[in-house]
């Protein structure tokens, strides 16, 4: 091997390395449980679920963590993984543990630098965003395997940062290189088909190393929104053809230095986070949506909890008061004011890498999380009690579950699904 492979290797070697100490985050005592693996099989006495989502009336859906329309308790779970590869598939057990799900796909090319996932509200396709390109996965509902499918990658020379699902599971949102890019989501089969007018141009986003939630659909499923470094562009959504108008007034919060992701509560309360590697954060910033035009307005006292430095990426259930941001830790939000009131911290308390992802439910969080606190060992998620009424975190017993390893890669983002 000649020398500038040997320098390639090393490079990409370190990339790795650098990646999985940047995007990995607290150590879990007590190693991995004993359905741990990723490659062990779901067993073929599980449940089966339909391909659609189980009916409800409500309005008032999951925020922030990679399902669409999601308001009922999460089945399955999947890794997004670094430097490429496939999402590790995972089947949530009625506690919050996990069950490995050996991947369906056995041949086809993989994604490079894979950012989030979004999941459609009947949990059948999931789709990860990458550089370049979108990656579409059907999803066995029985099992939680995974296989590619046909076309992908979608926009095979678009690098794209995040990505998004209306919550009808309609149309499929993706940004990247200052634009958002509409798809009409087809019923049945998960292709994409372009929106007519799109790509329709919003702001370059700030430079981030990892991933983020940059694109946030309102809870009234008429809006999406896009953190850009210009500031957050809302767009107005057609309901029959996907396309996007600008929201007057856009951008709005464009003195805000260092956004990173947003998210959308069941209040209808549009949070940003913010993050910066010199540690200049200036806390969660807080906004009304006005239900007519989309318009936002900073709440009263934002930004929130200016003392916790680097919130990153955001989530919150279905159901009662509470959001948490990796980082920072479980907020209190008020169903009036909007407000926040931090009432627990972040477990991790490392502010970068957690990846938060709430049940719809609100009884169980997950975070992206090592074995022991190290730069080469097993990289996995963990599972949180969550105290409806106080915020406090319970570490699952045994929930650590291996997806990665710290010397080859990384779990960089998470995504559920009901």
């Amino acid at each position: 091997m000649g020398g500038l492979s040997y320098l390639k290797l090393f490079f990409i070697s370190s990339l790795v390395m650098a990646m999985g100490a940047y995007f990995t985050a607290c150590a879990v005592e007590g190693g991995s449980s004993g359905t741990g693996s990723n490659l062990s099989s779901i067993s073929s006495s599980g449940s089966s679920l339909s391909g659609s989502s189980s009916g409800s009336s409500s309005n008032t859906f999951a925020a922030g963590i990679g399902g669409a329309g999601q308001v009922n308790t999460a089945h399955f779970l999947f890794g997004i993984q670094v430097p490429g590869g496939t999402p590790v598939p995972a089947k949530i057990n009625s506690g919050g543990t996990l069950t490995g799900s050996r991947v369906g796909m056995t041949t086809g090319i993989q994604a490079n630098n894979p950012r989030n996932a979004a999941i459609d509200p009947t949990g059948t396709f999931l789709y990860q965003a990458a550089q370049p390109g979108i990656w579409g996965y059907k999803i066995d509902r029985s099992t939680g395997n995974i296989t590619q499918m046909p076309n992908t990658p979608f926009a095979s020379t678009q690098n794209v940062d995040t990505i998004a699902i209306d919550q009808r599971g309609k149309f499929l949102y993706a940004f990247g290189g200052g634009e958002v890019f509409a798809y009409s989501l087809q019923a049945g089969t998960g292709q994409l088909t372009a929106v007519p007018g799109s790509p329709f141009m919003a702001g370059p986003a700030t430079q981030t190393f990892g991933p983020t939630n940059r694109l946030a659909v309102d809870q009234t499923n008429k809006f999406l929104y896009v953190s850009a470094s210009t500031g957050l562009i809302g767009f107005a959504i057609d309901a029959a053809t996907g396309a996007l108008t600008m929201v007057s007034g856009s951008p709005f919060g464009s003195t805000v230095k260092s956004a990173y992701s947003i998210v959308v509560v069941p209040t209808n309360h549009l949070y940003e986070a913010t993050y910066s590697t010199t540690n200049a954060s200036n806390g969660i910033f807080g906004y009304s949506i006005d239900p007519t035009t989309g318009t936002l307005t900073s709440l009263a006292g934002s930004p929130f909890d200016v003392a916790c430095g680097n919130a990153i990426n955001m989530t919150a259930p279905a159901q009662g008061n509470l959001m948490f941001a990796g980082g920072c830790g479980m907020f209190r939000v008020s169903p009036t004011s909007g407000a926040l009131t931090r009432v627990a911290n972040d477990p991790c308390d490392v502010g970068v890498g957690d990846w938060p992802v709430f049940d719809p439910t609100g009884k169980l969080l997950w975070l992206v999380t090592n074995d022991v606190n190290c730069w080469h060992c097993d990289t996995g998620v963990s599972a949180y009690r969550v105290n409806p009424t106080t915020g406090t975190l319970t570490l699952v017993p045994n929930s650590f579950f291996v997806m990665q390893n710290g010397f080859s890669g990384a779990i960089i983002s998470i995504a559920i699904t009901q």
